[in-house]
């Protein structure tokens, strides 16, 4: 049986719930269709390779025929019904260096999105916490054995 919203909230041990988050918005705040078009236009604008080129590459990371025609049509605020495939950014990512794509959806989604450097300095700071209340117990532990 399906978990009830409260169940699911208090497994989350005392975390806020999604669902919270969701009631409290007003109806359409999660529409990012017009800033993730001008993060994808914007992208390939500043991009060094044409459009061409970020069409072929990308067809060929994601293994998928995508043309420039396409990506005309999923930057264009007047085709509003033609809708970037979400499986498509990490190949768009990787034909243009650019990331904000993404970063739009993730912080839709109450997410932040990590470089790799970030990421690896985001692990060292958990590693250095968890070093530090491992010596802070070890520390309390040695003060019990002395009394």
């Amino acid at each position: 049986m399906a978990k009830s919203r409260k169940e699911l909230t208090a497994a989350m041990s005392g975390q806020g719930s999604f669902f919270d988050k969701i009631e409290r918005l007003e109806p359409g705040a999660l529409n990012v269709s017009l800033p993730f078009r001008g993060a994808l236009s914007a992208a390939l604008r500043r991009c060094k390779n044409s459009r061409y080129q970020v069409a072929a590459m990308m067809s060929e990371q994601a293994e998928a025929d995508i043309s420039k025609t396409m990506l005309d049509a999923y930057t264009a605020e007047s085709k509003e019904y033609h809708r970037f495939p979400a499986e498509w950014l990490p190949a768009f990512k990787a034909a243009t260096g650019n990331a904000e794509p993404m970063i739009i959806l993730a912080e839709a989604s109450d997410c932040k999105l990590l470089t790799e450097e970030e990421a690896v300095y985001a692990e060292i700071a958990r590693l250095e916490r968890q070093e530090e209340e491992i010596r802070r117990r070890k520390e309390n532990l040695k003060r019990r054995m002395t009394r």
